[in-house]
């Protein structure tokens, strides 16, 4: 197999992932789903020679996957809406497929490749949706978010949450590109997204730090000699990228004050609402003996104690809850509590900064999530699975013949 091949799929379809609402309609789920799944199947060969090979902190994370798939369709046998309880099943198999294929980027050694593939489609995509125009093909959000920017996902927090990941893993090249930071500063601002912006202020001066620190260690390094002509270079295509910059963010310069002004307010109810959505989210899952439901979510207009401005839970935790249950919430606290511990001991006494990042990324993302909507878009659900994949793959044993039979 041409691992390069499966490397352009990946980037291909998380460049459509992104421009089509980021995976959020039904349809999208399961034609761009649908597409992923076989893609694994139809390289089932390399898919069980990585994950047979992988370290196994959790015994095999393949089997939390399916467990969480299965659990969904037990909610059959109570629920709420019963096709909610199919469409679970699927996107857990969705996510094990990105998981699978993170996994195999780490082990053939693209991870790097892939994850700056990744930043060039992100930037490209913000640039789309900036131009003027845009709003035709990408409706922008109404009240309550009216006047924020959304990306190509049309609701902002989660544009804010996926740029925010795609900034993070900037972080792993040696030097910054002022275009990139700026481009994605700007927009991560517009979306007016506070949660956003406190766990990019708590994580990105930890990885500064920490970067720094790497950096002091291994004062000589080749890559980073260059020789004059290419530094030439790179400032001319810098001075190109700054002027592009200018002209694509004056939209975004204009219209900062509804975002800005979400930004600085901490009065409004949003936060009531979720404690209310979570308050609500446990009651269900008593009520349902803590089992699995499909589409338990959507039970709560029948116990609401004050109006909702949606029904979802605004909360992966509490979706996991009244959807698959209280051991597959269980399962993946455990397995959480597992990466975290990892992370905290890289960024301790790790040596490896595209590790370290990269296992930041997916903890913001898994974070945020908490307190939004960020795995009903599936974009960046399969970001998320991708990036801890990533993490299990690097840590595989025998990687060098894992590589070699990948790659032939």
């Amino acid at each position: 197999m041409n691992y390069g091949r499966t490397e352009n799929f990946l980037s291909v379809f998380m460049f459509l992932g992104m421009i089509c609402h980021g995976i959020f309609f039904i349809r999208e789920w399961l034609v761009l789903g649908a597409v992923l799944i076989f893609y694994t199947i139809a390289h089932w060969k390399q898919v069980c020679l990585t994950t047979i090979a992988a370290k196994k902190k959790f015994r095999n994370p393949v089997s939390i996957f399916l467990l969480l798939s299965l659990f969904s369709l037990v909610g059959l046998f109570s629920p709420v809406r019963a096709i909610d309880g199919w469409l679970e099943a699927f996107r857990w198999l969705v996510y094990l497929s990105a998981y699978l294929w993170g996994i195999q980027l780490a082990a053939a050694g693209g991870a790097n490749r892939f994850l700056n593939r990744m930043i060039w489609l992100t930037i490209l995509a913000v640039v789309l949706s900036w131009l003027p125009g845009s709003e035709n093909i990408w409706l922008p959000p109404g009240p309550p978010e009216e006047g924020r920017y959304a990306f190509c996902f049309g609701y902002p927090n989660s544009a804010a949450a996926f740029l925010g990941c795609q900034l993070m893993v900037i972080l792993i090249k040696r030097g910054f590109n002022p275009f990139f930071l700026l481009l994605l500063g700007i927009s991560i601002l517009s979306t007016g997204s506070r949660a956003s912006i406190l766990l990019l202020l708590l994580f990105i001066p930890i990885l500064l730090l920490k970067k720094r620190a790497l950096t002091q260690k291994n004062i000589i390094n080749m890559d980073s000699i260059r020789t004059v002509t290419e530094k030439r270079s790179q400032a001319s295509v810098r001075i190109i990228l700054l002027a592009c910059l200018i002209i694509v963010l004056y939209p975004a310069v204009s219209s900062i004050q509804v975002p800005f002004s979400h930004l600085c307010s901490w009065t409004d109810t949003s936060m009531a609402e979720r404690i209310t959505y979570y308050a609500d989210s446990i009651r269900l899952a008593r009520d349902a003996y803590f089992l699995p439901r499909a589409g338990g979510w959507l039970g709560f207009p029948f116990i609401q104690t004050t109006p909702y401005w949606t029904l979802d839970t605004h909360s992966s935790f509490c979706r996991v809850l009244l959807n698959q249950g209280i051991i597959a919430l269980l399962l993946l606290m455990l397995w959480a509590r597992q990466g975290f511990r990892s992370f905290v001991q890289d960024l301790w006494n790790g040596d490896d900064l595209g590790t370290i990042c990269t296992k930041a990324a997916a903890l913001f993302l898994g974070l945020h999530s908490l307190i939004d909507v960020d795995m009903s878009f599936g974009i960046i659900g399969i970001l998320f699975w991708l990036l801890v994949g990533l993490n299990t793959g690097e840590k595989t044993e025998n990687q060098d013949k894992i590589r070699t039979a990948l790659l032939s």
